[in-house]
């Protein structure tokens, strides 16, 4: 990335723009790496749900999200942006069912800014992003937190559903805003069904 960041600097240091096919190949080799770590990563997530006996597997809906141009208007970090939310959730879906897992792409907002215990919104550290603090003053990893709730949405589409081997769930996003945000604490208090939930900045 720094012989690219090098070669675009020295393209566009007239104020000119980057030319048509900037670095294709660079790009092409940094897609098919993209593409072997999903397939690798599906597999090791699809296989730690087996192991746990998890009925289903919970991801965030973030289809359509792009990632945004770089400094001074330049196309370079959505080019060459290795965050590869969409490829990997499509192996893990088709990996999933393959083997008979259920999978559900849930609701994405209020997952990482609510506290899962239910005691409403969570702060983030400015030092320390990784961190969030509940509003009891509970200090917690945010990851973590989100992917109790992204499990917990999940969790709420299969209460009171058996495994089934063709069983699956297509992605459906609300057109507005929950009054109230589905939370772990929600569905502890319904039939539990095992449901992994993976949070995007994990993947």
């Amino acid at each position: 990335m720094q012989r690219i960041r090098r070669q675009a600097r020295k393209q566009t240091r007239h104020g000119s723009r980057l030319p048509p096919g900037f670095c294709r190949r660079d790009h092409h080799r940094l897609t098919s790496l993209a593409d072997n770590q999903a397939h690798q990563i599906s597999r090791q997530l699809v296989n730690l749900a087996l192991d746990h006996g998890c009925q289903a597997i919970a991801v965030e809906d973030l289809k359509g999200w792009r990632p945004k141009a770089g400094k001074k208007r330049t196309q370079m970090k959505a080019r060459f942006h290795r965050w590869f939310h969409r490829q990997l959730v499509a192996r893990i879906e088709s990996k999933a069912e393959e083997i008979g897992l259920r999978f559900v792409a849930v609701y994405a907002r209020g997952t990482s800014s609510q506290a899962f215990d239910g005691s409403g919104p969570v702060k983030r550290d400015k030092d320390n992003y990784s961190q969030c603090t509940f509003s009891t003053g509970k200090r917690y990893p945010a990851d973590l937190n989100a992917a109790y709730n992204i499990a917990a949405r999940g969790h709420v589409v299969y209460q009171g559903r058996g495994r089934k081997a063709t069983a699956r769930v297509s992605s459906q996003t609300p057109t507005r805003t929950p009054r109230t945000p589905v939370t772990l604490s929600i569905a502890l208090a319904t039939k539990r069904v095992r449901v992994m939930g993976i949070c995007d900045s994990i993947l």
